[in-house]
């Protein structure tokens, strides 16, 4: 099954390259400065993965311009620099490997945002001890290890595995990854409807889980630690984080934005839960 997938993306990435005559044959024993281009069907056929006859599968989507200066001749004006940086990272990246940056950005937001939290658990500061909700509760540092293993693996078999499957989603509702980037208040807005929308039916899904069925079968390890942290935040059932990973997509199936705006919603969804399982408070609780 491997090999048919590797022969396939072979002959899938050099039918992506913009002209046939950016192939050079090594065939010949020349430097690559004096080896002459040939035509991407007989360089496939050449190396075996392709019978003569045979059609080339479509290309997967990139962006359409081969250059900064098409791109900039395309949209009438200069790039902005975000866009350049945008443009060099991911001119010749497939749509695909684009969409599923989505869980990277998460596996990275929650590596890395509860490491404070962490710190402070560990070595609590007096003058950070009265805004803790459960002062005389402390976790060991066991604790912490075991909720980012078992918060890990439960993400990558349940939300990993399901964002693998969704990328026909992903181009039919409208989410596209070329040039222009969206302006600032346009993300703006979209991300206003995203977490509206996900907050008014995260309600209604936390409110089924909290039902006699839903805790019990779904939501009680979730709360299987009374004094919760930052950690505490995905640490759940596979189920607990797959149902509200499809409701929070909702907001951008309803309104295609940028895979970059796709990418920012993901991480500052995780960061807002990670900030409610803190187990602080803005004032003082003694």
């Amino acid at each position: 099954m491997y090999a048919v997938q590797a022969h396939a993306q072979l002959i899938a990435f050099v039918s992506s390259l913009h002209s046939p005559l950016q192939i050079h044959d090594r065939r010949y024993g020349g430097t690559e400065a004096d080896n002459f281009p040939v035509d991407q069907e007989e360089y496939l056929v050449g190396a075996g993965v392709l019978a003569r006859g045979q059609q080339l599968p479509e290309a997967p989507e990139m962006l359409p311009y081969a250059t900064i200066v098409e791109a900039e001749a395309a949209l009438g004006r200069n790039l902005t620099f975000l866009e350049v940086v945008w443009f060099r990272y991911s001119s010749r990246m497939p749509d695909y490997l684009l969409y599923y940056h989505s869980i990277l950005c998460i596996f990275v937001v929650f590596t890395l945002a509860p490491l404070p939290l962490a710190l402070i658990e560990l070595g609590l500061p007096a003058s950070i001890s009265p805004f803790k909700i459960q002062p005389k509760v402390r976790h060991p540092p066991a604790l912490f290890f075991h909720c980012y293993k078992e918060a890990m693996r439960t993400l990558i078999l349940s939300v990993g595995s399901f964002q693998l499957t969704c990328y026909p989603v992903f181009k039919f509702v409208g989410i596209r990854t070329g040039l222009p980037l969206p302006s600032f208040w346009e993300a703006a807005l979209q991300l206003l409807v995203y977490f509206l929308v996900e907050d008014y039916l995260n309600y209604w899904l936390h409110r089924l889980l909290h039902t006699k069925w839903g805790y019990e079968k779904i939501h009680y390890i979730h709360h299987q630690y009374a004094a919760p942290i930052g950690l505490h935040a995905l640490y759940a059932y596979w189920g607990d984080l797959l149902f509200p990973g499809i409701v929070a997509f909702a907001g951008p199936a309803l309104v295609p934005c940028h895979v970059v705006i796709l990418w920012l919603f993901g991480s500052l969804l995780v960061l807002a839960s990670i900030e409610c399982h803190t187990g602080y408070c803005p004032h003082p609780t003694t």
